[in-house]
């Protein structure tokens, strides 16, 4: 092998190791976001339980809407209306058209 066939090899063989160095680097600082990124038991154990409180909350409004609006039908379902009319032929007297 001559000098500059050496000084070849050497030179394809760095470029090839920089490409693969490269390449890890950048897999290892993706690896680090996505460990950084990830959520831990703890996380969602909390976001569950703010989750299942909120539901909680809207089950109970819900039962409060339900209850309110029965009451409102109990009430219209008793009101009486109408009445004797005792100005039936009173209002011809007044001058009132019909």
């Amino acid at each position: 092998m001559t000098a500059d066939g050496a000084v070849t090899t050497v030179g394809a063989y760095k470029t090839s190791n920089d490409n693969r160095v490269k390449a890890t680097e950048t897999s290892i600082a993706q690896n680090t976001k996505d460990i950084t990124l990830r959520a831990t038991s703890t996380d969602l154990d909390s976001a569950k339980k703010d989750y299942n409180a909120q539901i909680a909350q809207v089950n109970v409004n819900a039962d409060s809407i339900t209850s309110q609006v029965s009451s409102v039908n109990s009430k219209i379902d008793n009101l009486s209306v109408g009445g004797r009319n005792y100005l039936i032929s009173g209002t011809a007297a007044l001058g009132l058209a019909r």
